[in-house]
């Protein structure tokens, strides 16, 4: 981007000096490399390893965002998974039990991360009447990761309520929940990430407060009697 700026008065400081004029070529035009990333993030994904995701608060990140994790390999059952996406390898929105085993067993698959909010997901396999298979799938959260979270209760759900759970997750929802654990918001639908709050964002809040007994687990101060504040 060009940029237009009058230096007339700053000129006339320099020539009221004497000073000696000079042409500086600063070379290469300055981009912002995030700019790149967010775009790429926010659309197909990024391929990381399991040891690459850093955790804030256990929920999964990468350079600060908050993100999904994916499996884009579906294998053999990319049929099954482009006709009925619930049949698919779950995505992973926390540090769920069943990702520690994948650790501990040193799989490290071709994972991809996302923030993008449209719920679908770039999968592939090898189809039993195409050969290799690409498509997109709407696949399901991992259940493990909701209890992890405890996300819309689900510690006190009934097996069957958190399956409704899983089912109604929402994307928007989702990030919106936790947006002020993190810097940078998803490129995509921003303006719906702004819009508001979940609809029990008071039973987390409360749940989240009373857990680190009213205390900033950042600057360490403590509002136990103003827990208003």
């Amino acid at each position: 981007m060009k940029l237009n700026v009058d230096f007339e008065l700053l000129w006339a400081r320099v020539n009221q000096m004497g000073a000696e004029r000079l042409n500086i070529d600063v070379g290469e035009v300055w981009q912002d490399s995030d700019f790149e990333f967010d775009d790429q993030l926010s659309s197909s994904g990024i391929e990381v390893k399991l040891d690459e995701l850093e955790l804030e608060e256990g929920l999964l990140s990468v350079r600060g965002r908050q993100v999904v994790l994916y499996i884009p390999d579906q294998g053999s059952g990319i049929d099954n998974v482009l006709s009925a996406p619930e049949k698919g390898r779950k995505f992973h929105i926390a540090d769920c039990t069943t990702l520690n085993e994948m650790k501990k067993r040193k799989r490290f698959e071709r994972y991809k991360v996302t923030n993008n909010m449209s719920g679908e997901f770039e999968v592939y396999g090898n189809s039993k009447f195409n050969g290799v298979t690409e498509g997109v799938a709407a696949l399901d959260v991992c259940q493990n990761c909701i209890n992890m979270l405890n996300y819309k209760g689900a510690e006190n759900l009934s097996k069957m309520d958190r399956v409704k759970v899983v089912k109604s997750f929402d994307f928007v929802e989702f990030f919106t929940t936790y947006s002020s654990l993190f810097k940078r918001l998803p490129k995509q639908n921003i303006k719906e990430i702004k819009k508001g709050y979940s609809a029990d964002w008071d039973k987390i809040s409360s749940s989240i407060r009373k857990s680190v007994s009213y205390s900033c687990q950042h600057c360490e101060v403590n509002l136990s009697s103003v827990k208003r504040l």
